[in-house]
């Protein structure tokens, strides 16, 4: 992606519709049994998810080549905020928060990040993030730096970005001092980062933006919340060539799943529909993506899984 912000309109998505990229059958299942609370990851070949462990709580589980392994880490008392990325080596990493106090959906306290390098099957914890009353937590690792959310004692977010081994923190332009206010999905791409941000204002509206490291910050969509009926961002990606997410509808647009991709330099625009909810989706683009899908919607105990988009 370019360091350098391109144009886009900040208004709701008017997309090009592409018919359905084959149909479910061609999906691979990774996982079933899932709740709903579960985020998706994925990172070339990689793909990162939570499980119930048998012992109570939740496990990582990180699939490479084709395989499926329990990481090397400690069980976590609810689904990890799990993102794979790299640690400016070329080597893969997951990186995620654990939280000792109260988790709100935008405000968590007592979360300090966390980065397990995959091949060394190795955790530590990122020294400087999470101290005295700060709460980091929605971490996002590329080409060396990371990039994080930031509650001050349960006070409104911010987000910044930092070198992985350095201490000097560069705060983002976005972020809205609203109580109850937050991001819901961090991506951090070659030149800057990709989110998903949730208000309290009207009644709930969702933003796609992307924030970048050389400064300003756009909105790529807006999408409406309400009581009766809405659309929830269901996770964003920065992509070599743009900004990819999903959205799934709730209430009277329950069903109304759709993938998009936003291309750069042009502004081109892509949207299809999955043939499957999405609850959470990271990916490149609707060929090369991975979803969290769930079967009974509405319900706090409906059955999830993880799901390979477009793979024979």
């Amino acid at each position: 992606m370019r360091s350098q912000l391109w144009s886009a309109a900040p208004a709701l998505l008017v997309a090009v519709v592409l018919a359905p990229a084959g149909a479910a059958s061609a999906d691979t299942t990774l996982a079933t049994g899932l709740p709903p609370t579960v985020k998706v990851s994925m990172r070339g070949t990689a793909v990162a998810w939570s499980e119930p462990a048998v012992a109570g709580g939740y496990k990582l589980v990180i699939r490479t080549n084709g395989v499926a392994r329990d990481a090397a880490v400690a069980r976590s008392p609810r689904p990890f905020d799990v993102d794979l990325g790299d640690d400016g080596h070329g080597r893969l990493v997951a990186t995620y928060s654990r939280c000792s106090g109260r988790r709100t959906a935008t405000a968590p306290r007592g979360c300090d990040v966390y980065l397990y390098a995959v091949a060394a099957a190795r955790e530590r914890r990122v020294s400087g993030l999470g101290r005295g009353g700060a709460s980091d937590y929605l971490p996002t690792a590329g080409r060396g730096r990371i990039a994080f959310a930031r509650s001050v004692r349960g006070g409104a977010p911010r987000l910044y970005v930092r070198a992985l081994g350095g201490r000097r923190l560069h705060a983002l332009p976005f972020g809205r001092r609203e109580a109850g206010s937050g991001p819901t999905s961090l991506d951090l791409g070659a030149g800057g980062l990709a989110l998903a941000w949730k208000r309290t204002a009207d009644y709930g509206s969702q933003q796609v933006r992307f924030d970048a490291l050389s400064g300003g910050s756009k909105v790529l969509a807006t999408y409406s919340g309400g009581a009766l009926a809405g659309t929830a961002i269901a996770g964003v990606s920065a992509t070599p060539t743009g900004v990819f997410w999903g959205t799934e509808g709730y209430g009277e647009s329950i069903g109304i799943s759709r993938l998009h991709l936003l291309r750069t330099p042009d502004g081109h625009r892509e949207s299809r529909d999955p043939g499957i909810q999405l609850t959470s989706v990271s990916g490149v683009s609707s060929a090369t993506a991975v979803a969290l899908t769930c079967a009974s919607p509405g319900s706090g105990t409906r059955s999830c899984s993880v799901v390979l988009l477009g793979r024979p």
